[in-house]
């Protein structure tokens, strides 16, 4: 029972740190996109993309996960 009992526990402190997944994809974004520009004073396209990477590549990991995760908890 102890076991089970921290199991539970492991999967809630993971699904809580899941849960902020996007919004630290978000803040690398930004600091990405401010750097690039008003340091470098860069502003083309691929420069969006590159900084907008972080977010949505946290999103597509946030999502997958957090659709697992509801179903391992449904299921202790």
């Amino acid at each position: 029972m102890a076991k089970e009992a921290k199991e539970i526990d492991v999967l809630e402190s993971f699904t809580s740190y899941v849960n902020w997944m996007p919004y630290a994809g978000l803040a690398i974004s930004i600091i990405i996109s401010i750097f690039f520009y008003f340091v470098s004073d860069e502003t083309s396209l691929a420069m969006w993309l590159y900084c907008a990477m972080p977010f949505m590549i946290h999103l597509a990991l946030y999502i997958p996960l957090k659709i697992i995760l509801k179903k391992g908890i449904k299921k202790s």
